[in-house]
């Protein structure tokens, strides 16, 4: 047979070469397209619980992936205020840029990414054997919440935390894994107020969030549950111990349980009926407690769980009477303005602290013994937030508490007083304490302890500056036992700082100090210049008999004494032994103005005028002078 041999036309292998061409682009193409693909579906870094891709589906929103044949592929995504994020991963190398400009510190950043994705998971993930009916379940049961992301031994978690209803701070420690492809998230642990909750508790709370009928035996989760300030032991190991004891459910909806029981208070047998609640933040409260079927106060029943506790359970009874004995001696003695800290430092020795739980109240009972070896007992109860100091005795024989304190308080003065007699504030002084100087010093002295000013006062007559004046002296004590002078009074003027240290040079006759009262009279304006400067620098002295300042140079004497206020007073003005005391303003006002003593006092004197004239011309004068010039008197007896 012959056979024919058929040329096949050009074009035809063209077409053929193309398809094949095309095949082999789209191939390579989905080869460069799967693989760019799974370049996002892997974690990055210690991120191992999330891959790329799904760090950005959960935490951005409008992702998109940009592919390209020669360049690695670029995730992008906008997180909540309009920012851009695009992501490029190639050699394990992750390059990030927001609103294009490149992340200099990318792990810091991918890592702020990875905790919002978590966040935005357990927000719309329940945690297991839960289901989410209110999607927003969580973030309404929390306000002011906010979050961080913990790596623990290689699992991840996120921790929220925020307030309850009841202001309490609240933190939830979600941990997320994946679990045969899936997302799983669960409740390693819930703190509320600083307290962990039992799982059995934090199974509660989470019903309660996730709007989930309990699903174990109400009575059993109330008894495996912890009243607030109660968590050294639950409900049900302290309660079931109750005489008679007897669980029922009271109402199931409200997730009210109800204790029946018996129990010796005071001495005498009572029926007790108790109910407890799991609330709105999942924690067990008492809405009532009945005594032979009357219902205490709800501000009471706090004392009845203690007395309770501190019986059948176990209680923190050592913070709390450290706690309340603090506040005891911060706490002032009533009708003084002296703390029962210091009353009791300075007159007790040996004190102990006990602290027992009634129905009334919180008792705390101090042991001591006193100076004088006398025993004392005062007894404090604690009640509905405030303290009231309740029983005492003495040497065991009861008495009236403010008894007890009027005797320690009189006790404590009487040391004060001593504190300062037996010291001595100058110390190079002969008298041997504070005591036989002022009593020297005065006539009538008297000594005591004034609590409203915590000072020790002493008053008397003295003399100074040929006068009477009535002394009041006020001292503090410093550390209980260095006193200082505080201030000095005469007539009850309060004494300048220049007359106060003359007056204590004069008390314990060192003339060591007080000369600075000297300085005081020589920079006193008379009119318009002091008199140090109308005078002359020198001729100064302090005459200590009679208590003054003396001017002297041998022709011209001017005495002057200072006034408690700290007003200068011309007392005594002679020139070559001639008194002229009645016309020292007349005298020091010529001298003030440039002319010499010599002038002044070398003219005829004019005769002695009328008291009333007198006063009248000199009084036109100073108008006329005060009215021509631009400076008036500061200092100065007229």
């Amino acid at each position: 047979m012959k056979r024919y041999k058929f040329r096949k036309p050009r074009r035809y292998m063209v077409g053929l070469i193309l398809i094949i061409a095309a095949v082999v682009i789209t191939f390579v193409v989905l080869i460069v397209y799967n693989n760019n693909q799974t370049k996002f579906n892997r974690s990055y870094n210690d991120f191992t619980t999330l891959t790329i891709r799904e760090v950005f589906e959960n935490a951005l929103s409008n992702l998109t992936t940009q592919f390209n044949m020669f360049t690695p592929p670029v995730l992008i995504g906008s997180d909540d205020i309009g920012n851009t994020y695009s992501l490029t991963f190639s050699d394990d190398q992750l390059l990030m840029k927001i609103n294009g400009q490149v992340v200099q510190d990318t792990d810091t950043t991918y890592e702020e990414i990875y905790a919002k994705a978590l966040y935005n998971i357990v927000m719309k993930i329940p945690p297991s054997d839960f289901s989410a009916q209110d999607p927003k379940a969580l973030s309404n049961y929390l306000t002011e919440s906010t979050y961080y992301y913990v790596r623990k031994d290689g699992t991840d978690f996120l921790v929220l935390t925020g307030k309850n209803v009841r202001n309490e701070a609240t933190e939830f420690w979600f941990m997320i894994r994946k679990v045969n492809g899936k997302l799983r998230v669960n409740v390693e642990k819930i703190v509320v107020d600083g307290r962990t909750l039992t799982p059995s508790e934090s199974k509660l709370l989470l019903s309660k969030i996730y709007k989930k009928t309990i699903d174990t035996d109400l009575i059993d989760a109330i008894k495996n549950s912890y009243l607030k300030g109660f968590t050294l032991s639950s409900i049900g190991e302290t309660f079931e111990k109750l005489p008679n004891a007897r669980w029922n459910v009271k109402d199931e909806n409200q997730n009210l349980v109800e204790l029946n029981a018996t129990e010796v208070i005071d001495g005498k047998e009572v029926a007790l009926t108790i109910g407890f609640k799991i609330d709105e933040v999942g924690q067990t409260v008492v809405p009532y407690f009945l005594v032979n079927g009357k219902e205490i106060e709800s501000s009471s029943i706090p004392n009845y769980l203690k007395y309770i506790y501190s019986k059948y359970g176990r209680i923190s009874s050592q913070e709390e009477l450290q706690a309340l004995v603090d506040r005891i001696l911060r706490s002032n003695v009533p009708n003084t303005s002296e703390t029962f800290g210091k009353l009791f430092s300075e007159k007790l020795s040996n004190l102990e602290w006990n602290i027992s739980y009634k129905t009334t109240g919180t008792e705390i009972r101090m042991d001591s013994i006193t100076k004088e070896g006398s025993e004392i007992s005062l007894t404090f109860l604690f009640s509905n937030g405030s303290i009231y100091l309740v029983t005492g005795k003495i040497d065991g024989k009861e008495e009236k508490p403010a008894t007890i304190l009027s005797e320690l308080a009189k006790a404590a003065s009487n040391k004060m007083v001593e504190v300062v007699q037996k010291g001595r504030i100058i110390k190079g002084s002969t008298f041997s304490n504070n005591k036989s100087a002022f009593e020297n010093f005065l006539k009538s002295p008297k000594w005591y302890y004034d609590e409203k000013m915590d000072r020790v006062i002493l008053t008397g007559t003295g003399k100074y500056s040929s006068q009477q004046w009535n002394f009041k002296f006020v001292f503090e004590i410093f550390f209980n036992q260095e006193p200082v002078l505080e201030y000095v009074y005469m007539n009850d003027t309060k004494v300048i700082d220049e007359l106060v240290d003359y007056i204590i040079s004069q008390v314990f006759n060192v003339d060591t100090i007080g000369s600075n009262l000297v300085e005081l009279v020589k920079s006193t304006i008379f009119y318009r210049n002091t008199y140090e400067d109308i005078l002359g620098p020198t001729g100064w002295t302090l005459d200590r008999n009679s208590d003054s300042v003396v001017f002297s140079n041998k022709k011209l004497k001017v005495r002057f004494y200072v006034e408690p206020s700290g007003k200068v007073k011309i007392s005594e003005l002679t020139y070559l032994g001639k008194d002229y005391s009645s016309q020292s303003f007349e005298i020091i006002k010529l001298l003030e103005e440039g002319e010499n003593i010599e002038s002044v006092l070398g003219r005829e004197q004019p005769k002695e005028q009328p008291v009333e004239q007198k006063a009248t011309e000199e009084t036109q004068q100073q108008s006329t002078e005060t009215e021509t010039e631009d400076y008036v008197p500061q200092y100065g007896q007229f």
